[in-house]
């Protein structure tokens, strides 16, 4: 029989990691580290996350999930799909800046593809359990059209955003959001405002309220960030 997962030793895992990813860097730590800090032999550590992507996976993943239980109560848009993902990625945005440690795991394990696939994969699941019954009851073309659209929103901010870390553009955040967006409602063939939107998303998602994710998030985790 193999090893039983052990919940909470999971869960030590990654906030020892990030206490380490804090301290010196995301790049810069190993899977012996974090296994000796939790004082368990590596073989252990590799039972629960086989590669040090895993805990920056389960990291971000975990966020993004905090993030819209976050907005969920707080946020009523009529279309989930359309408007969350504006709202859900100046939070999330915004958190991983004001902490810079969340911003530091996301861009060092963006850089692999095969992570950004499985980060995608995730959010979309996530995006529909927020939808719920609503986005069901759409007609399947149109959720079919959703699915394409919010991939694309995704995968473009990571690809924006990997090119701002490597110096071939100098875009704001708010730019990289307006441009993935833009592209997103061309593609749905909708007419919106996307600048007016953004704005709009600045008075809902604000410094204060991304502060109390940030508290939110650390507290329900057990996360020093």
């Amino acid at each position: 029989m193999g090893r039983k997962y052990n919940e909470e030793q999971r869960r030590e895992i990654v906030r020892t990691a990030i206490v380490l990813f804090k301290k010196d860097g995301y790049s810069a730590v190993t899977t012996r580290q974090i296994a000796d800090a939790c004082s368990m032999n590596r073989s252990l550590l590799y039972h629960y996350y086989p590669q040090k992507e895993d805990i920056g996976t389960t990291i971000v993943c975990t966020t993004m999930d905090c993030g819209i239980q976050f907005l969920k109560p707080r946020i009523s848009i009529t279309y989930p799909e359309l408007g969350f993902s504006l709202y859900f990625h100046r939070l999330i945005f915004g958190a991983m800046e004001k902490t810079g440690i969340l911003e530091n795991i996301y861009m060092e394990i963006c850089s692999e593809p095969n992570v950004v696939i499985n980060i995608i994969q995730h959010l979309m699941k996530s995006y529909r359990e927020v939808a719920g019954t609503q986005f069901l009851s759409y007609n399947s073309e149109y959720v079919k059209k959703v699915n394409i659209g919010i991939y694309t929103i995704i995968g473009t901010i990571n690809q924006l955003f990997q090119c701002r870390r490597y110096g071939l553009i100098d875009l704001s955040n708010d730019d990289i959001i307006i441009f993935a967006l833009k592209n997103y409602f061309l593609y749905m063939d909708e007419m919106f405002d996307v600048s007016k939107m953004v704005e709009h998303s600045k008075t809902m998602i604000t410094d204060a309220l991304i502060s109390e994710f940030i508290n939110d998030l650390a507290a329900k985790n057990g996360w020093n960030i």
